[in-house]
């Protein structure tokens, strides 16, 4: 199974008490696909994943974040998690190149008391972090990747500059440093550009 790609946030002592002004500015600076046609889901949960959902609404595409943030009007305490899948468009490989389409990814914010394994207070999860390393298929891939890369470090810098986060980790499932495991894949293929 492939490892999942995430940026995770320890938001300011502040701004952790109620994450939902956090993740509406994530709303706001989140490029949501242009290209999908693909529903994205909402879904509000209290204390912890295995505990029944308080809220759950699928919206059309184009996705409105304003509707998001309405949706979290009513719904406000330290046990909370706000979830989104949505999707953000990225290069994907395919047959014969690749093509820009649409990815899936999953923007979420927890209450300081929701049950969370690292204690975060946002986390993106971007799927797959192959989409993020190169990998053999020259220059084109090569390419895409470096694309979809400079996507993900535009996110992570304009979240570093909008939300007051005391820290934040880019990382895989395992735990490894994706900017680790990115030099490596770069190495590798430093023969590719």
């Amino acid at each position: 199974m492939p490892d999942h790609l995430s940026l995770c946030c320890w938001l300011e002592a502040s701004a952790a008490r109620d994450p939902r002004s956090a993740f509406g500015t994530l709303l706001g600076l989140f490029p949501f696909s242009r290209l999908t046609q693909q529903p994205s889901t909402f879904r509000i949960l209290a204390v912890d994943r295995a505990t029944p959902t308080l809220f759950e609404r699928s919206y059309p595409a184009p996705l409105s974040p304003d509707d998001i943030r309405a949706a979290t009007a009513d719904f406000a305490g330290p046990d909370l998690a706000y979830e989104l899948e949505t999707w953000w468009d990225l290069w994907q490989s395919s047959g014969e190149g690749g093509s820009v389409a649409p990815a899936r990814v999953t923007l979420a914010a927890l209450g300081p008391e929701f049950d969370s394994e690292a204690g975060e207070h946002l986390r993106i999860d971007f799927g797959p972090e192959a989409q993020f390393l190169p990998a053999s298929g020259g220059a084109p891939a090569l390419a895409m990747v470096r694309s979809n890369v400079r996507s993900l470090l535009k996110l992570a810098h304009d979240v570093d500059a909008s939300i007051p986060c005391a820290r934040r980790s880019l990382s895989g499932e395992s735990g490894a440093s994706f900017a680790a495991r990115l030099e490596e894949a770069l190495a590798r293929t430093s023969g590719l550009s």
